[in-house]
C-alpha cells in the first residue's frame, strides 16, 4: 500500500471512531413542543423564539458566527480569547459589574467557544428576561478589551489549556481534524494552543472582535416563559 493510499484509510478510521464517539443522540422526544417562531431585526440579527410556559423562566443565549475559523493566521485563538474578555468590562460596565448585574437578576452568564461560534446565554426568571438580553447585548456590542484584564485571563486561559491537553477525547477529537481538514480551518484547535495565547496581543483581540461581533452575526434564542408578541417588542 503507498503513502497516501495508507494515509486515506488513517483518515478513514479516525473519521469512523470519532463519528461513533462525538455523535450526539437524536431523539424524537420534543416532537410535540410548540411551533419555533424566527424574524430578523432591522439591524440584521436573527431572533428565534419557542414559548414554554411550564415554569416561570426563560433561557437567553446569544449565538455570534465569530468561532475559530474565523480567525486568521495571526489570530489563533482569538475567538477563545474573547470569550474569557468580553465580561471583563464594556463602555457601560467595568470590571466585574457585568457578572454581578446577572447575578442580581437570579441569573449566571456563561459562554463558549466552537469552530463556528461564540456562545452567550444564561437562565433568567421571567420578569428580568428583558434584562438579561440588555446585559448580553452590553458585553457582544460594547466590550473595552482593559488591558490588565487581558493580561489576567491569559494565564487563566493557558491553565485551561493545559489541562485540555491531557484529555483523550480531546486529543482524538483534534487529531480528527487536523487530518480530515488539510486547508479547511476545522484543522485548527477552537480553543486555540498555548503558544497562541501567549502571542496574541490586544490589538490584534480587538481587530477580530469589530470584525466579527456585528448584528448580522448574531441569532438570539428565547425559549421559555416568554410570549412571541413580548420578543418582538
Amino acid at each position: 500500500m503507498d503513502h497516501e493510499s495508507k494515509r486515506m484509510k488513517s483518515r478513514s478510521i479516525l473519521l469512523s471512531l470519532a463519528v461513533f464517539l462525538l455523535s450526539p443522540t437524536f431523539t424524537t422526544a420534543n416532537s410535540s413542543a410548540t411551533a419555533l417562531d424566527r424574524f430578523t431585526l432591522p439591524n440584521g440579527m436573527r431572533v428565534l423564539v419557542r414559548e414554554r410556559h411550564a415554569n416561570p423562566l426563560v433561557a437567553v443565549e446569544l449565538w455570534v458566527r465569530a468561532g475559530a475559523r474565523d480567525e486568521t493566521d495571526g489570530e489563533r485563538g482569538s475567538a477563545h480569547f474573547l470569550e474569557h474578555t468580553l465580561f471583563k468590562g464594556t463602555s457601560m460596565r467595568g470590571p466585574g459589574e457585568i457578572d454581578s448585574a446577572m447575578e442580581d437578576l437570579g441569573g449566571a452568564l456563561n459562554a463558549a467557544t466552537g469552530p463556528d461560534y461564540a456562545r452567550f446565554y444564561t437562565t433568567v426568571s421571567s420578569t428580568h428576561s428583558e434584562a438579561a438580553v440588555a446585559i448580553l447585548a452590553d458585553v457582544v456590542r460594547n466590550a473595552t478589551l482593559p488591558a490588565g484584564e487581558i493580561e489576567k485571563e491569559r494565564g487563566i486561559i493557558l491553565d485551561e489549556l493545559a489541562v485540555r491537553d491531557t484529555d483523550p477525547h480531546h486529543r482524538l477529537q483534534e487529531l480528527l481534524y487536523a487530518n480530515a481538514f488539510e486547508r479547511h480551518p476545522y484543522r485548527y484547535s477552537s480553543g486555540g494552543t498555548s503558544t497562541g495565547i501567549a502571542a496574541l496581543r490586544r490589538d490584534t483581540l480587538a481587530s477580530f472582535y469589530h470584525r466579527t461581533y456585528a448584528p448580522m452575526r448574531c441569532t438570539l434564542v428565547l425559549v421559555g416563559d416568554i410570549s412571541i408578541e413580548a420578543a418582538k417588542h
